[in-house]
């Protein structure tokens, strides 16, 4: 899996020490969330809008490319790198990356900032805004290339790149900072003290109280000229003394990985604000069925390879989960240096990630990318809807990795470097690698193995397949065993072989429990309700013919699903299953989850798996998580019900994990809108001379009044409805002949009426032709 390529681990270490200076600095911060954050928000953002896994895993690959183009100068395939660091790679081409691709890609992390005076101030709420508006002009601008174009692809990098920058908000800004009074540019706005939900998005705040509350104190800002703090790097509140200005732990702003400070906290909005940006999104595409092309995308090599680059180059820089960056002791080591990461991989990453042609994904990226780097002439743009329903019905579950010991897993020589695999609920992560650690405690400046998912609320679910044993008697009778071999069925698809090492199993007389196989099966999903039958089957009749089956218990998850002990069956021929007849599935569902956990050591060549199940053939480890609980547990591989080599399992290992439940308090549901005091009585049409007030021109966010009539009117009122929302706007009169046009902000999902003269105040001699109406919401 990782540090793929055949070069010795010799030539590695020489390569990486020859080249130690230039490297490190491949591993500087981005300034970002670490990508493994990004990658899980982004997908499990992403799924939750009925994405599938591999469009999701398209946008997040395009919003690690990013980071990845941010530093050029300290990547040796970028094309800008010294001669020094563009010898390692190892006679690849460089690609000669236009100066665009990089500050399109800088402008999308929240806390840069160019001295130039399109940029904005990210020092103060206002600047924060005007930045807010510039991202929502250029998604809106990309995707209405991309639906003219009629490219999914196009609309999946667009989404991948923008969530970025959507994401890097919360971890590089003090948005979910407490209120520190007196201390401006030192605190948080205290954001979740104003009503308005424990982790609102910046959308979910109304636009007049970030006008007028988030100011002075309260301002918002992400870290850049004009504030005192810093952003920070992975460590900075470890070694303050040793480090004159470094910023505290408090002080230092990154909320970049678990171990920072509010980083759950960043981590739970951005979740929310990537949900309301996406379906944003797809009003603002305004195309149905490309927007569900590209939900839809499939799996590709490509996909794969630019999956493995994103994971492998942020692991072995130290940028996935935490960790710190990669060193060679007594050379470069510094205080950003931790036990993740490794140079010389990181090195062959590099250099696999650029052999071959460079995939379609990161080409949709190149052809994107500088359009971010704009600005200009930005118009004020409404905010998309708040995230109060999405809250409303979302939990997370927590897991989390306190300890390990890899007992007999490691190298000949040297300690592990282990990492973990998990699946929760369904989705795909991994972690960090500690480097050269046997056993490890996550103190301080580390923190555990992190994993956030989102949960539905309500959510019901077959209850996940933990473990399964089978308990197979052999009758007592001449010719009764056999050596053919026996399987275990449960459904059309799934189907697990029995038998355990140097052992002679299913002879004359037998009485074995066998574990059953199914890490991989609990790894995709496995669960109760997905074992529609229990079938005994044996292969074709080998030199020792029949098998006479006496009994059979099937026990999953500790429960007795099937018992037999009266079978006494002859299979032979064409005869060789067994199955009960009236086997009943179970249906029953309950508020719980399927997680699964692995632990695995990085290594030149295959990778070693540590065995945390207490089974014979099974490593991994298989949790039914039920919801709102929360779980302590200390796993410790073993080889329960095997054969005569306890051993067969590998590397043994031992872990400590912790589930539990994050809920969050929702924005309050909106008053509802006032509406308009109804209308008097229209005065009768005046005859002769007077003013007639029509509406001239009407679209979906903007209206024309005219005075077609023969007398200059008087003040009067416009009145725009649309569903249970209005606005109103007062004239202080209109000339003959003359119109006025003004705009408005209201809900796109209704059509829309105008009325002038709504309070009747001007009399004119038409009091019949003063409304006008817009069916289509065709700016949203």
């Amino acid at each position: 899996m990782r540090a793929r390529g055949t070069a010795t681990g010799i030539r590695r270490w020489t390569l990486a020490v020859a080249f130690v200076t230039s490297l490190c600095a491949l591993a500087s911060p981005a300034r970002a969330f670490d990508t493994q954050p990004h990658f899980d928000i982004t997908r499990d953002a992403l799924t939750a809008e009925g994405f599938g896994l591999p469009s999701a895993s398209i946008a997040g690959v395009n919003n690690w490319f990013v980071d990845y183009y941010t530093n050029p100068d300290r990547n040796p395939h970028s094309g800008h790198a010294s001669f020094l660091l563009g010898w390692t790679r190892l006679g690849l081409a460089h690609e000669n990356w236009p100066n665009f691709y990089i500050e399109g890609a800088r402008r999308m992390h929240f806390d840069y900032e160019q001295r130039a005076a399109d940029m904005p101030n990210l020092a103060n709420t206002a600047g924060i805004e005007r930045e807010w508006d510039r991202l929502q002009f250029r998604a809106r601008r990309l995707l209405g290339i991309y639906g003219r174009a009629n490219d999914p692809l196009g609309v999946l990098s667009t989404i991948g790149s923008s969530l970025h920058a959507v994401q890097d908000f919360y971890a590089h800004s003090n948005w979910v900072e407490d209120l520190r009074p007196g201390a401006p540019g030192l605190g948080g706005p205290g954001i979740a003290s104003l009503g308005y939900g424990s982790h609102p998005t910046f959308f979910d705040i109304p636009p007049d109280v970030r006008r007028t509350v988030l100011v002075g104190d309260r301002n918002v800002y992400t870290g850049v000229r004009g504030i005192p703090r810093q952003h920070g790097h992975w460590r900075s509140h470890f070694l303050p003394h040793l480090l004159p200005g470094q910023p505290t732990f408090e002080e230092a702003l990154n909320k970049d990985w678990s171990g920072r400070p509010k980083y759950q906290d960043a981590y739970l909005t951005a979740y929310f604000a990537s949900r309301q940006w996406v379906r944003a999104m797809r009003t603002w595409l305004g195309n149905e069925p490309l927007w569900n092309r590209a939900m839809s995308m499939p799996q590709t090599s490509a996909l794969s390879h630019d999956i493995t680059g994103a994971e492998e180059i942020s692991q072995y820089s130290g940028h996935w989960q935490g960790g710190g960056e990669p060193c060679v002791r007594f050379i470069n080591c510094s205080a950003r240096s931790g036990k993740a990461g490794s140079l010389s991989s990181l090195t062959i990453a590099l250099r696999d990630f650029h052999a071959g042609p460079t995939s379609r994904y990161r080409r949709a990226f190149n052809q994107m990318i500088g359009e971010w780097a704009l600005f200009g002439d930005i118009p004020d743009l409404p905010d998309p809807p708040s995230s109060r329903t999405i809250q409303a019905l979302t939990r997370f579950a927590k897991l989390e990795v306190l300890d390990y010991r890899a007992i007999g897993l490691g190298d000949p020589v040297g300690d592990a470097e282990v990492y973990a695999n998990v699946r929760l609920r369904g989705q795909p992560s991994t972690s960090t690698i500690i480097d050269s650690a046997d056993s490890f405690s996550f103190r301080r400046p580390y923190a555990p193995f992190t994993w956030i998912r989102s949960v539905p609320t309500p959510n019901q679910a077959s209850t996940p397949v933990t473990s399964m044993t089978v308990r197979v008697e052999t009758g007592n009778r001449s010719g009764a065993g056999t050596d053919d071999d026996v399987y275990l069925r449960i459904n059309g698809d799934q189907r697990f072989s029995l038998g355990k090492a140097a052992y002679d199993d299913f002879e004359r007389g037998d009485d074995d429990t066998y574990s059953v196989p199914i890490g991989d099966a609990t790894r995709d999903g496995l669960s109760v309700g997905d074992i529609d039958r229990v079938a005994i089957e044996k292969s074709k009749d080998g030199g020792s013919g029949s098998w006479f089956l006496h009994g059979v218990t099937l026990i999953v998850n500790g429960r007795v699903i099937l018992r037999n002990r009266a079978i006494d069956r002859w299979l032979q021929g064409s005869g060789r299953t067994w199955a009960p007849p009236g086997f009943v599935r179970d249906h029953r569902t309950d508020d719980v989850i399927g997680v699964w956990l692995q632990l695995r050591e990085d290594d030149f060549g295959p990778n070693d798996t540590g065995d945390i199940n207490r089974f014979d053939r099974h490593t991994s480890l298989p949790i039914a998580y039920r919801m709102g609980t929360t779980v302590t547990e200390r796993a410790r591989g073993g080889a329960l019900l095997a054969g005569r080599l306890p051993s067969q399992n590998g590397d043994s290992a031992q872990a400590t994990y912790r589930l539990s439940t994050l809920t969050v308090t929702p924005p309050p549901s909106p008053a509802p809108p006032q509406q308009p005091q109804p209308a008097p009585p229209p005065p009768p049409p005046v005859s002769g001379a007077a003013p007639d007030l029509v509406i001239s021109n009407m679209t979906s966010n903007s209206f024309t009044v005219k005075n077609q009539g023969e007398v200059a009117a008087g003040p009067f009122r416009v009145t725009v409805v649309a569903g249970g929302s209005h606005v109103e706007i007062d004239f202080p009169g209109l000339g003959v002949g003359q119109s006025q046009m003004r705009t408005f902000d209201l809900t796109c999902e209704y059509s829309r009426e105008a009325r002038a003269d709504s309070l009747n105040q001007v009399a004119e001699n038409n009091e019949v032709n003063n409304i006008a109406s817009h069916a289509g919401p065709d700016f949203c």
